[in-house]
């Protein structure tokens, strides 16, 4: 879209300078203006994987949305995503410098689970959270503290969690519905109002103060900017604490 924006719509192929002017005036520039007043920033000349991690500024892995992948660049310590090929360089190799085929990710998605799995879900077209909710088991009677109840795409949905392993990497979090379920009786709604009332300026609105007491997201749009944003999103839901589908 950049490339596209800078004046080459016409073109498929571009010389080596016009992609280093674009860099510059535009990759640089734009980091610079998001923050990134790194020392390092001005000796980069070139497109490298740190550049192009640091540019999309995905902060969690939109796989499994459960580790941060944010960007680290210094002049003594330096960390990045993974950058997984969405459709795997092994069956489609024409691909393999696409950037709309490189998806930032964590670790263990990219080289543990999805591997050169060749997934239909894509996270740049698709928004898999809408797909499904997940659901605490409050009395642990089964197997599974936490599970999943899908809306729409079954078969999609389903290569999701087969792919991420993500009913089983969920267990994994059964403290967090612990906490919600202590949470919610420790806090009712007449202790929760003295909270807000004697929390005035600390908190716009009682949706803002409940979020912050139990952790969770309150929109759905923000759910990718946080590990586990949407188990927190769902639990909330569940628990009655937001408002909304």
């Amino acid at each position: 879209k950049q490339l596209l924006q800078y004046g080459f719509k016409e073109n498929i192929l571009f010389t080596r300078k016009q992609l280093e002017n674009w860099f510059k005036s535009t990759v640089i520039a734009d980091l610079r203006q998001n923050g990134f007043h790194n020392s390092l920033l001005k000796k980069m000349k070139i497109w490298t994987p740190y550049v192009f991690a640091m540019y999309l500024d995905v902060r969690v892995c939109p796989y499994c949305n459960r580790q941060y992948i944010t960007t680290l660049l210094t002049e003594d310590a330096k960390t990045r995503a993974d950058i997984d090929h969405f459709k795997p360089k092994s069956k489609y190799p024409w691909l393999a410098l696409s950037l709309y085929n490189m998806v930032l990710s964590c670790k263990t998605c990219n080289s543990a689970f999805k591997g050169t799995s060749d997934t239909a879900w894509n996270p740049y077209t698709s928004n898999i959270a809408k797909n499904f909710r997940f659901v605490s088991d409050l009395n642990c009677e089964g197997d599974d503290v936490i599970s999943v109840k899908i809306n729409d795409n079954q078969d999609e949905t389903e290569q999701y969690f087969n792919d991420f392993k993500i009913r089983e990497v969920m267990q994994n979090h059964a403290d967090v519905v612990k906490k919600y379920k202590q949470k919610k009786l420790a806090y009712n709604n007449e202790y929760l109002d003295s909270v807000l009332q004697n929390t005035q300026n600390l908190f716009n609105n009682k949706e803002e103060m409940k979020a912050a007491i139990f952790g969770y997201i309150p929109h759905e749009e923000d759910i990718d900017k946080v590990a586990l944003g949407k188990l927190h999103y769902d639990l909330a839901k569940e628990f009655g604490l937001r408002e909304g589908h």
